[in-house]
């Protein structure tokens, strides 16, 4: 089976209800934002949001070596 590919949404905005994180080779910032259904991404100057469809409530995430979510 073929690895999901996230839509990547620009913008901004809070958190809300943030359960978990993790940080990447790169630096940038990695949320479970579980009260808006979300992985948000700070990379130290913006927040980029991955939407999946189906994501509802994520309550963790890691992330890889080569940078898979």
């Amino acid at each position: 089976m073929a690895p999901h590919i996230p839509t990547v949404v620009t913008g901004g905005g809070s958190l809300l209800y943030p359960e978990d994180l993790d940080v990447a080779g790169d630096g940038s910032v990695y949320v479970a934002d579980t009260g808006h259904d979300r992985i948000a991404v700070w990379d130290g100057a913006s927040m980029t949001t991955f939407a999946q469809a189906g994501l509802d409530g994520p309550q963790g995430v890691a992330v890889s070596t080569r940078f898979s979510v």
